[in-house]
């Protein structure tokens, strides 16, 4: 994940004055570091890192961090990134902490903390995204105050500190890097100089590079590639940034073979990429060539490793190359182009990205089913507030046509929500139209028969008595909630539309179907953390107060199974890793909803076992024997039988030695 990855960095010249300056102002544990795009900012970071070998989490900030629980789920990335030894997650920022979020936010960074090497550094990078009147600038401070010694947090940004931070520096708490010191002196530019260019300048020259870029990092590597294609570096001496930046993307890029040109206009609309995703988009069967080229050149393309190299422009040149290509495709092809993006960026999991994407361009149709298959898994991992930007986003027509409105609560307690406010019944009218809910979300909530619900709500009714009962019930269940397009009847088949109806079952399912992929793939943190997330959603048996109705029996079986598959192969994945208390807290999980699940008793047994917990071994078989009697009429399996007979040898084995 390119957002909690550090920058690969080749090729790069040392500043060894701003490495000195960073030891100094490690003293303080915040330093902020401004400057102007192409500054060399996140470079200088990097490298001192590099060149230090000093541990550190790298986050990149951006727009979507506004919303404090998308930010502390990517923090938990990064987390894992930086101590992949501990298993045990950062929690998210789910509802119930929403009205505590100082309290929770003070734990999160001492629990962050205490996994972070002594010396380390989190660094903010690309801070000044993040608008002004959000209140992640409050968690940043929170979370500062829990920084221990010996930890630093370097924040970078083209714009001084937000005023919520300002008292970080009149409490001598944070250092400032500034444009003053970032400038390149004379010497570092006769540095990179030498560096990049493959013919020697004179000292001559060099100053007059210097002072035309004003020290300007990005604008001196300009001039110097213009000077290699025969520009006069004399040309642009009295220019701005964005001015020459923009003088030299023409020149450059006018230059470019018209192929590679293409390339460019193309990737540019992906704000992240890699190499098969370039592929993908330009059809260029060298986009990985290209691209490793541009980062170890250090041509304004950054180069992350995770999984896979992932690339990124420079924000000035891929706003260039954005303006141009709005300049060169048409509008029929930057939609196209977009769509193509979009569909790239979801399968790599940047959803955010795609939305964004396609909100730019009003695809709305593609927008909309983005959201309706995102929104259980957002909800489920507490990001509301992304979740409703995407649908205030929306145009009013689309909005009023397509409204999320209704959630659905099916697991253990039955519960239906209308614009998130519970709906009560109380009179005994309303069991009917409750029950043809219960019962459509049963038969699966899509494309159900109208003699399906008949024979399960009304199976001694004749034909005609049944239908005319059916119509009747519909009709009340649409008054009660309140929307007809809801509960929408077409050519005899009943369907409750997702687009206006969240349903926890479905979420449920979702969330388990992704973390199914994440096993699948090896991918273990994200299996882990979706599998956890499905087990806390678990809230009990389906319809649990309906079990004597025969048609809730296949859907309860089949999520019951499902819930047991996942903490069966949860506790088994930290059982296998020797993190016993973890196993110990999954398997106690599940037989608070499940006792009869025999294999929990097993894997409960196992621990305790490990840890010569001997006597919690035997109570639980013992446990385990009761409850199969009383409820079921059978004894234990043998295998549990095995492990009770396997602890007793052993006990025995412990006397015998004792007497000996």
């Amino acid at each position: 994940m390119s957002k909690v990855t550090r920058p690969i960095l080749t090729g790069i010249f040392p500043r060894k004055r701003l490495f000195q300056l960073l030891d100094r102002l490690r003293k303080q544990p915040v330093i902020w570091v401004s400057g102007p795009p192409g500054s060399g900012k996140t470079t200088l970071v990097a490298s001192y890192l590099q060149a230090r070998k000093i541990p550190c989490l790298w986050y990149q900030a951006d727009e979507g961090d506004s919303d404090p629980a998308t930010f502390f789920y990517y923090m938990g990335q990064a987390a894992k990134k930086a101590s992949p030894r501990k298993k045990k997650s950062l929690p998210l920022l789910t509802p119930e902490y929403l009205q505590g979020i100082p309290t929770f936010t003070h734990r999160y960074f001492e629990n962050l903390s205490d996994r972070l090497k002594i010396p380390s550094i989190l660094v903010f990078d690309n801070y000044q995204e993040v608008p002004s009147e959000s209140p992640f600038h409050e968690i940043i401070l929170n979370g500062l105050s829990r920084i221990p010694e010996g930890i630093n947090v370097i924040l970078i940004s083209r714009h001084d500190p937000p005023r919520v931070l300002i008292r970080l520096r009149a409490n001598q708490m944070m250092q400032m890097i500034g444009w003053d010191e970032l400038r390149l002196t004379l010497e570092e530019s006769a540095g990179v100089v030498r560096l990049r260019s493959k013919q020697k300048l004179s000292r001559e020259t060099v100053r007059h590079l210097n002072e035309s870029t004003d020290g300007w990092a990005a604008g001196l590597i300009l001039m110097l590639e213009g000077a290699r294609r025969g520009i006069e570096p004399q040309m642009l001496g009295n220019l701005t940034s964005e001015e020459i930046f923009d003088y030299f993307g023409k020149e450059l890029f006018d230059k470019t073979d018209k192929e590679i040109q293409e390339f460019f206009l193309k990737t540019a609309i992906l704000p992240k990429m890699t190499a098969k995703m370039a592929e993908a988009l330009t059809d260029f069967p060298h986009a990985g060539r290209i691209l490793s080229a541009l980062s170890r050149n250090n041509y304004f393309t950054e180069k992350r490793i995770h999984a896979e190299p992932v690339y990124q422009y420079h924000s000035l040149f891929r706003e260039f190359l954005l303006i141009r290509a709005k300049e060169t495709f048409s509008r029929e092809s930057q939609f196209i182009l977009s769509r193509r993006a979009a569909n790239l960026l979801e399968e790599s999991s940047q959803t955010e990205a795609a939305i964004s994407l396609l909100r730019d361009v009003s695809d709305w149709d593609r927008l909309v089913h983005l959201i309706i298959k995102h929104a259980p898994l957002m909800i489920a991992l507490g990001r509301y507030r992304p979740l409703e930007d995407w649908l205030k986003s929306l145009p009013k027509e689309i909005m009023e046509s397509d409204p999320w409105l209704l959630k659905i609560y099916t697991l253990g307690q039955f519960e239906l929500l209308k614009d998130d406010k519970p709906i009560r019944f109380s009179r005994k009218a309303q069991q009917k139209p409750l029950s043809m809910l219960k019962a459509l979300i049963a038969f699966g909530g899509r494309e159900v028969r109208e003699d399906q619900i008949s024979d399960a709500l009304w199976p001694e009714a004749d034909g005609d008595i049944a239908y005319d009962s059916f119509k009747t019930t519909l009709h009340r269940l649409r008054k009660m909630v309140g929307y007809e397009k809801a509960i929408q009847l077409h050519e005899g088949r009943l369907t409750l539309d997702d687009k206006l109806c969240w349903v926890d079952v479905w979420a449920f399912e979702h969330v388990l179907e992704e973390a199914g992929t994440h096993w699948k793939d090896g991918l273990m943190d994200r299996a882990v953390q979706f599998t956890e997330k499905a087990i806390q959603m678990y809230k009990g048996p389906f319809l649990a107060k309906e079990t004597e109705q025969p048609w809730t029996i296949s859907m309860s079986e089949r999520l019951r199974s499902k819930f047991l598959e996942s903490v069966g192969r949860l506790g088994l994945y930290w059982q296998q890793a020797e993190h016993w208390e973890k196993a110990i807290e999954c398997y106690q999980r599940g037989l608070e909803l499940e006792d009869l699940a025999e294999e929990f008793y097993q894997g409960l047994m196992n621990c305790y076992q490990h840890l010569g917990q001997k006597t919690k071994v035997i109570s639980l078989y013992n446990r385990c024997k009761r409850i199969l009697s009383s409820t079921l009429g059978i004894e234990p399996s043998s295998k549990t039988e095995a492990i009770y007979r396997s602890l007793l040898s052993e006990n025995r084995r412990d006397g015998d030695l004792a007497n000996d």
